[in-house]
């Protein structure tokens, strides 16, 4: 029920065409609770180098993008993103992470909703393009969409995310 309630829509498919059925999930949540359905507020919270560290970059090999390798704190981690949602080729999935790691220095060192990290990463990729996230061109990368970089947070083990009621 909370899946349904966090979807910004909810479509359906009816003898092959979408249909939206947003309302009409909406209210199945509603009677399914009870009550009113209401979402965690979820934060990043962890430092700004938990992903890029001292050095300023990241060692990712996204050769198979669904299972890239990552280097953190000399600790290599295989990061599953199957089921993502994404068609993914090894630019989309380097872009992601890297995102995710320059997500946690947006945040700054202090708790952040995920929302609020969203209009940071928006307005940092405003100025800076995706030239920002890799600033050292050392390879091919893709921009992710915001929600493939959330995904990637929820996935590593570090960052943080954490939930308020």
């Amino acid at each position: 029920s909370h899946a349904l309630a966090a979807a910004d829509r909810v479509l359906t498919l009816d003898a092959y065409q979408p249909r939206d059925v947003t309302a009409t999930a909406r209210r199945l949540v509603g009677r399914i609770a009870g009550t009113a359905v209401t979402l965690p507020v979820r934060l990043l919270d962890d430092a700004p180098g938990a992903l890029i560290g001292l050095r300023h970059f990241l060692r990712i090999d996204a050769r198979e993008a669904e299972r890239p390798r990552v280097t953190i704190a000399e600790r290599e981690l295989v990061l599953d993103l199957r089921r993502s949602g994404w068609d993914l080729d090894d630019g989309l999935a380097r872009g992601a992470i890297l995102a995710a790691a320059w997500c946690c220095r947006l945040a700054d060192g202090h708790p952040i909703a995920m929302d609020q990290l969203a209009e940071r990463w928006r307005a940092f990729i405003a100025a800076h393009g995706v030239r920002g996230i890799d600033p050292f061109d050392r390879t091919f990368t893709t921009l992710p969409p915001w929600q493939l970089v959330v995904s990637v947070l929820e996935r590593l083990p570090m960052p943080m995310i954490s939930s308020l009621r």
